[in-house]
């Protein structure tokens, strides 16, 4: 029972009106992203008796290197605002909300500015299959490209996953369309950070037919 005129919140989330984050939780991913945009590595608060301290003890800085708890962080705001916002995918993208957006500058730092190995992007979904099918067979020819571990081919790039969530907040896996998109606003979008490792390269892998002309028209304009 909790009373109508007080935040009601269950689970983490408020169900006041409709189920949405609580602003702190927002606000505090928000400050992570700006200090790893900024330089690289971020930190969240651990209740002092979780890392050894007394219980009336204060916070403790926990500095984190890897992605994963801040996009699990991200992920789950974002899922919970989409499953709000009942304006058309369309409008969505159009018009993204704070949390897409952030969601979406994040995304674009992971795989473009901070990948962990070179990035392979093609076309398609059928295209990362090929490749890495030709990678795995041929790796005596292209023995860098990756290698058996423990009886399992383990490869020394990434290819970018199309997934529901790629498709919709970094709007890639349709085709050149999104590649030309993304190529025209890439240098734009990198000025955004001000922590660039680039210590990766990423491969745009395009079929050479007609529908490439324009990639490679915006890539020749844009250096």
């Amino acid at each position: 029972m909790q009373w109508r005129g007080s935040r009601q919140v269950t689970t983490g989330l408020m169900v006041n009106d409709k189920v949405n984050i609580r602003p702190e939780y927002y606000l505090t991913a928000r400050s992570m992203c700006h200090e790893l945009f900024s330089r690289g590595s971020y930190y969240r608060m651990v209740a002092a008796p979780l890392t050894g301290g007394a219980p009336e003890g204060d916070p403790v800085k926990d500095i984190l290197n890897t992605l994963n708890p801040l996009e699990g962080i991200l992920t789950h705001i974002y899922r919970v605002k989409d499953h709000a916002d009942k304006r058309k995918p369309v409008d969505k993208k159009a018009a993204p909300t704070a949390t897409r957006d952030l969601y979406r500058k994040f995304l674009f730092y992971k795989n473009f500015m901070a990948p962990h190995a070179p990035l392979i992007l093609p076309e398609g979904k059928t295209d990362t299959i090929y490749l890495k099918t030709a990678i795995r067979k041929l790796s005596a020819y292209h023995p860098r490209l990756g290698e058996i571990k423990d009886g399992k081919f383990v490869y020394a790039l990434r290819f970018m996953n199309y997934s529901h969530t790629v498709h919709d907040i970094l709007q890639l896996g349709g085709g050149t369309g999104d590649i030309k998109h993304l190529i025209i606003n890439y240098s734009k979008t990198a000025a955004k950070f001000g922590h660039l490792p680039l210590a990766f390269p990423v491969i745009i892998v395009i079929d050479n037919d007609d529908g490439a002309k324009d990639v490679f028209s915006v890539a020749k304009n844009n250096g």
